[in-house]
């Protein structure tokens, strides 16, 4: 079975651990404030940590509104790369941002060598399955 990590549980992050956890994945959950996670305790593996989180899974759920969180999390410092281990895996968005600063985000997740895609809304699961099946295929 294919696992799912999920970073940032605000109402994004959330709703999409339950799309997930109800289609039976392996989901694991992180977010800085743990008590958001223990939604989930019993149904998802609780990181501690975004870095555990990275390491769980080849399909990252981004769902985090706030650049400087985003950065953190992917350890991005003042040159803009990636610093945080992405080679293979895919990287979904729930919270693009607009402009510049995503489109240098979406480069440097790439150059970490990342698949990175911004779903629209619904299309979370299809994103994820499909990649599955072609994974598996």
């Amino acid at each position: 079975m294919d696992t799912v990590s999920i970073i940032g549980l605000g109402e994004a992050g959330a709703r999409a651990a339950r799309q997930l956890l109800a289609r039976d994945w392996d989901v694991t959950v992180y977010d800085r404030d743990p008590q958001r996670g223990e939604a989930f305790r019993g149904q998802a593996t609780l990181a501690g940590s975004a870095a555990e989180a990275l390491r769980e899974s080849q399909r990252i759920i981004l769902a985090l509104p706030d650049p400087r969180e985003i950065d953190r999390v992917l350890k991005r410092y003042s040159d803009g790369a990636v610093g945080a281990p992405l080679e293979g895996k895919q990287v979904l968005d729930l919270c693009p941002h607009p402009g510049e600063w995503g489109r240098m985000l979406a480069h440097a997740i790439r150059q970490a060598g990342a698949d990175y895609r911004q779903p629209a809304a619904g299309e979370l699961a299809g994103l994820i399955a499909g990649a599955a099946s072609v994974r598996s295929a």
